[in-house]
């Protein structure tokens, strides 16, 4: 069984609510998006961006097919994504759709709002389909 389809089977057995759940930590999240990373769909993409979950960051530099990551604030990106780990987790598995997340105020974006899109389109469970 390939990864993708080993990841697809395990959203599905998600809880819906992750009250009283212990949530990943930053490096758990990473290696989730590494795994899932299309390279394929990233060859012509030169972008970084921060996800801020409430007092922890992501860094995550997207550039020509290579995705890296490191803990703390970025000095430049193109994208701050501000969220809680547990939306994050749902728009990862595709369960939470961006327009839902953006509408409803469950993440906020600084900087340009179509980088969550091209974000979510090149990692995630949703993008190794």
């Amino acid at each position: 069984m390939d990864v993708s389809r080993l990841g697809r089977r395990g959203a599905q057995l998600l809880p819906d609510s992750w009250e009283g759940i212990e949530l990943p930590s930053l490096g758990s999240i990473a290696v989730a998006m590494k795994a899932f990373f299309r390279p394929d769909r990233a060859m012509n993409t030169n972008e970084s961006c921060e996800i801020r979950f409430e007092e922890e960051s992501l860094q995550v530099q997207i550039k020509q097919g290579e995705i890296t990551f490191q803990q703390g604030a970025c000095q430049r990106s193109d994208a701050i994504f501000h969220t809680k780990m547990q939306v994050f987790l749902g728009l990862f598995t595709g369960r939470i759709t961006p327009e839902d997340a953006i509408s409803g105020g469950l993440v906020r974006i600084e900087g340009d709002p179509q980088a969550l899109y091209r974000f979510l389109s090149v990692t995630g469970l949703a993008a190794a389909q």
